[in-house]
Protein backbone atom coordinates (compact mmCIF):
# COMPACT_ATOMS: atom_id res chain seq x y z
CA UNK A 1 0.00 0.00 0.00
CA UNK A 2 2.84 2.34 0.83
CA UNK A 3 4.32 1.91 -2.66
CA UNK A 4 0.99 2.72 -4.28
CA UNK A 5 0.74 5.87 -2.18
CA UNK A 6 4.24 6.89 -3.22
CA UNK A 7 3.45 6.24 -6.90
CA UNK A 8 0.24 8.26 -6.67
CA UNK A 9 2.12 11.09 -4.97
CA UNK A 10 4.82 11.10 -7.67
CA UNK A 11 2.16 11.10 -10.40
CA UNK A 12 0.33 14.05 -8.83
CA UNK A 13 3.52 16.06 -8.35
CA UNK A 14 4.59 15.33 -11.92
CA UNK A 15 1.16 16.36 -13.23
CA UNK A 16 1.34 19.72 -11.48
CA UNK A 17 5.00 20.27 -12.37
CA UNK A 18 4.39 19.69 -16.08
CA UNK A 19 3.17 22.49 -18.29
CA UNK A 20 -0.49 22.67 -19.13
CA UNK A 21 -1.72 20.32 -21.84
CA UNK A 22 -3.39 22.82 -24.17
CA UNK A 23 -1.58 25.55 -26.05
CA UNK A 24 -3.66 28.29 -27.62
CA UNK A 25 -3.61 31.76 -29.10
CA UNK A 26 -6.35 34.14 -30.12
CA UNK A 27 -6.38 37.15 -32.39
CA UNK A 28 -9.09 39.63 -33.17
CA UNK A 29 -8.43 41.71 -36.26
CA UNK A 30 -10.54 44.48 -37.77
CA UNK A 31 -10.29 46.93 -40.63
CA UNK A 32 -11.25 50.56 -39.93
CA UNK A 33 -12.66 52.50 -42.87
CA UNK A 34 -12.36 55.66 -40.79
CA UNK A 35 -8.57 55.41 -40.42
CA UNK A 36 -7.78 52.98 -43.27
CA UNK A 37 -5.84 50.82 -40.83
CA UNK A 38 -5.98 47.30 -39.48
CA UNK A 39 -6.14 46.87 -35.71
CA UNK A 40 -5.15 43.56 -34.14
CA UNK A 41 -5.12 42.14 -30.65
CA UNK A 42 -3.04 38.99 -30.28
CA UNK A 43 -3.55 37.04 -27.05
CA UNK A 44 -1.16 34.27 -26.04
CA UNK A 45 -0.57 32.16 -22.95
CA UNK A 46 1.97 34.00 -20.80
CA UNK A 47 3.49 30.74 -19.58
CA UNK A 48 3.91 29.37 -23.11
CA UNK A 49 5.40 32.60 -24.38
CA UNK A 50 7.89 32.76 -21.50
CA UNK A 51 8.90 29.12 -22.12
CA UNK A 52 9.33 29.81 -25.84
CA UNK A 53 11.49 32.85 -25.16
CA UNK A 54 13.62 30.87 -22.68
CA UNK A 55 14.30 28.26 -25.38
CA UNK A 56 15.41 30.98 -27.79
CA UNK A 57 17.59 32.68 -25.17
CA UNK A 58 19.58 29.65 -23.98
CA UNK A 59 17.38 29.08 -20.95
CA UNK A 60 17.33 32.70 -19.78
CA UNK A 61 13.94 33.19 -18.19
CA UNK A 62 12.31 36.60 -18.36
CA UNK A 63 8.99 37.43 -16.74
CA UNK A 64 6.72 39.16 -19.23
CA UNK A 65 5.29 41.30 -16.45
CA UNK A 66 8.73 42.95 -16.11
CA UNK A 67 8.73 43.84 -19.82
CA UNK A 68 5.45 45.80 -19.66
CA UNK A 69 7.23 48.98 -18.58
CA UNK A 70 10.28 48.62 -20.87
CA UNK A 71 9.51 49.93 -24.37
CA UNK A 72 12.75 48.61 -25.91
CA UNK A 73 12.12 45.06 -24.68
CA UNK A 74 8.48 45.36 -25.78
CA UNK A 75 9.59 46.19 -29.32
CA UNK A 76 12.03 43.25 -29.37
CA UNK A 77 9.27 40.95 -28.17
CA UNK A 78 6.93 42.43 -30.77
CA UNK A 79 9.42 41.48 -33.50
CA UNK A 80 9.19 37.88 -32.23
CA UNK A 81 5.38 38.01 -32.32
CA UNK A 82 5.24 39.54 -35.81
CA UNK A 83 7.70 36.95 -37.17
CA UNK A 84 4.84 34.44 -36.92
CA UNK A 85 1.87 36.71 -37.58
CA UNK A 86 1.17 38.45 -40.86
CA UNK A 87 -1.76 39.81 -42.81
CA UNK A 88 -2.19 40.93 -46.41
CA UNK A 89 -4.98 42.99 -47.91
CA UNK A 90 -4.90 41.85 -51.53
CA UNK A 91 -1.19 41.71 -52.34
CA UNK A 92 -0.19 44.43 -49.83
CA UNK A 93 1.46 43.41 -46.56
CA UNK A 94 0.16 45.05 -43.39
CA UNK A 95 2.95 46.87 -41.61
CA UNK A 96 2.01 46.58 -37.93
CA UNK A 97 3.22 48.76 -35.09
CA UNK A 98 2.97 47.74 -31.44
CA UNK A 99 0.63 50.10 -29.58
CA UNK A 100 0.95 48.37 -26.22
CA UNK A 101 0.85 45.13 -24.30
CA UNK A 102 -0.81 43.82 -21.17
CA UNK A 103 0.04 40.83 -18.97
CA UNK A 104 -3.08 39.72 -17.10
CA UNK A 105 -3.44 37.89 -13.80
CA UNK A 106 -5.30 35.17 -15.71
CA UNK A 107 -2.11 34.06 -17.50
CA UNK A 108 -2.77 35.75 -20.84
CA UNK A 109 -0.63 38.39 -22.52
CA UNK A 110 -2.34 40.74 -24.98
CA UNK A 111 -0.44 42.57 -27.72
CA UNK A 112 -2.17 45.55 -29.34
CA UNK A 113 -1.22 46.50 -32.90
CA UNK A 114 -2.25 49.02 -35.53
CA UNK A 115 -1.11 48.98 -39.13
CA UNK A 116 0.12 51.81 -41.26
CA UNK A 117 -2.57 53.10 -43.61
CA UNK A 118 -3.56 50.39 -46.08
CA UNK A 119 -6.17 50.33 -48.81
CA UNK A 120 -9.06 47.97 -48.25
CA UNK A 121 -9.16 44.87 -50.39
CA UNK A 122 -11.77 42.14 -50.23
CA UNK A 123 -9.15 39.36 -50.34
CA UNK A 124 -7.36 38.85 -47.01
CA UNK A 125 -4.51 36.41 -46.32
CA UNK A 126 -3.41 35.63 -42.77
CA UNK A 127 -0.65 33.65 -41.09
CA UNK A 128 -1.06 33.08 -37.35
CA UNK A 129 1.70 30.64 -36.44
CA UNK A 130 2.64 31.99 -33.01
CA UNK A 131 4.22 29.40 -30.68
CA UNK A 132 3.60 26.52 -33.13
CA UNK A 133 7.31 25.74 -33.53
CA UNK A 134 7.74 25.25 -29.79
CA UNK A 135 4.40 23.56 -29.17
CA UNK A 136 3.31 21.25 -32.02
CA UNK A 137 -0.18 20.98 -30.50
CA UNK A 138 -0.59 24.79 -30.56
CA UNK A 139 -3.99 25.96 -31.79
CA UNK A 140 -4.58 29.54 -32.86
CA UNK A 141 -7.93 31.11 -33.62
CA UNK A 142 -8.34 34.39 -35.48
CA UNK A 143 -11.49 36.41 -35.98
CA UNK A 144 -11.50 39.10 -38.69
CA UNK A 145 -14.20 41.77 -38.54
CA UNK A 146 -15.16 44.32 -41.16
CA UNK A 147 -18.43 46.17 -40.68
CA UNK A 148 -21.08 43.38 -40.54
CA UNK A 149 -18.69 40.74 -41.93
CA UNK A 150 -17.02 38.29 -39.54
CA UNK A 151 -14.68 35.44 -40.50
CA UNK A 152 -13.12 33.00 -38.02
CA UNK A 153 -10.06 30.94 -38.94
CA UNK A 154 -8.48 28.07 -37.02
CA UNK A 155 -4.73 27.46 -37.35
CA UNK A 156 -3.60 24.00 -36.24
CA UNK A 157 -0.73 23.80 -38.71
CA UNK A 158 1.50 26.60 -39.98
CA UNK A 159 -0.23 27.73 -43.13
CA UNK A 160 -1.38 30.89 -44.85
CA UNK A 161 -5.16 31.11 -45.01
CA UNK A 162 -7.00 33.31 -47.48
CA UNK A 163 -10.64 34.41 -47.53
CA UNK A 164 -12.82 36.90 -49.39
CA UNK A 165 -15.01 39.53 -47.82
CA UNK A 166 -18.43 39.37 -49.46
Amino acid sequence: MRYISILVFIFIVHSFASAHASHFGFAEVSYSEKTNTVQATISLSTEDLERSLAKKNNGFKARLSSIESNKILQLQLSDEILADFSLKMGSTDCDFELIGMEVTNQGITHFYYESQKILFHNTVSVLFNNLARDFPEQQNKLTFIFMEFKQTLIFTTPQLQTFNID
